[in-house]
């Protein structure tokens, strides 16, 4: 992991350089609140062991998060904050004041999705007190999850032989544990949650997966809505699903953790599954050759 000891500012941006003189830059897009801040404000800060933290304007920003890709196909981070701050109005006209504190907690996108990857699809990140409070992506979401994610793809690729990503992205952004919650909200701020299914959907697209995963019951009721042309194929044992302008294969599952995770069975048979499609992927692109 990387560390850094060093910060800076532009207008548009913060500088990090860390213990081996490498430079390193992200938008401040991504933190509103540095980016509104004095230059006497953003000068008031702390390093940690994983970190840097601003305790006066409640902004976090991981060391991590420096090596994140900087742009972002499909995602205007200030659009994001536009919409998260009417929503927040919204509530507040409304008195609904819970769902005011997950808002104050911004939205994470996600990171930069790379082209032909096994992309996992979720619902939307979760969130611990612990974790900074910003629009941007988070480092350290639900670690747990991400975790049999890297499982997954180090089994299949042993399997394959093969060096496929993996990559993961939710279908909202609003960051919350309780999926139940979220759709609440989602029935008090339609046009809000709406704008976000828009993004990312044009995520999913520009990322041209070979394989999607969509991994528990709810979340697969929103991406079969998001993307209603699908068609069942026998051979691969799945739906084939239009994404952008090419069928994708879906494989729909249950959550991949916590108590209402896959059991250790039905685990094996997505892994199996998910190599099944592979296999047939890597046979169609060498008879391309």
């Amino acid at each position: 992991m990387i560390k850094i000891k060093e910060i800076w500012f532009s207008d548009d941006q913060i500088f990090g350089r860390d213990e081996d003189g490498r430079i390193y830059s992200q938008s401040l897009l991504w933190y509103p609140r540095l980016q509104v801040a004095s230059a006497e404000e953003r000068g008031n800060y702390t390093f940690d062991s994983d970190g840097i933290h601003w305790r006066n304007i409640n902004e976090d920003i991981s060391f991590e998060s420096f090596v994140y890709e900087d742009a972002h196909k499909g995602i205007n981070i200030a659009e994001l904050n536009r919409l998260n701050q009417e929503a927040v109005e919204e509530v507040i006209k409304k008195a609904y004041h819970k769902y005011k504190v997950i808002l104050d907690r911004g939205l994470d996108p996600g990171s930069l999705l790379k082209e032909e990857t096994v992309l996992f699809v979720g619902m939307n990140p979760s969130f611990q007190e612990s974790d900074s409070i910003h629009n941007g992506p988070q480092s350290k979401s639900y670690p747990r999850y991400f975790n049999r994610i890297k499982e997954i793809t180090e089994k299949v690729n042993k399997e394959l032989n093969t060096s496929y990503p993996f990559a993961h992205q939710d279908l909202f952004f609003v960051r919350h544990s309780s999926q139940a919650e979220v759709l609440e909200m989602k029935k008090v701020l339609q046009d809000f949650f709406n704008a976000q299914l828009s993004i990312s959907k044009k995520l999913i697209e520009n990322a041209k997966p070979v394989l999607i995963v969509v991994a528990n019951a709810s979340a697969c009721s929103v991406f079969k809505a998001l993307f209603e042309n699908q068609q069942w194929n026998d051979d691969l044992g799945a739906y084939k699903v239009m994404i952008g302008e090419s069928y994708v294969p879906v494989l729909y599952t249950g959550m991949i953790t916590g108590q209402r995770a896959l059991d250790n069975g039905s685990y094996e048979s997505l892994i199996w599954h998910i190599c099944y499609i592979l296999k047939k992927h890597i046979l169609i692109q060498k008879s391309r050759l």
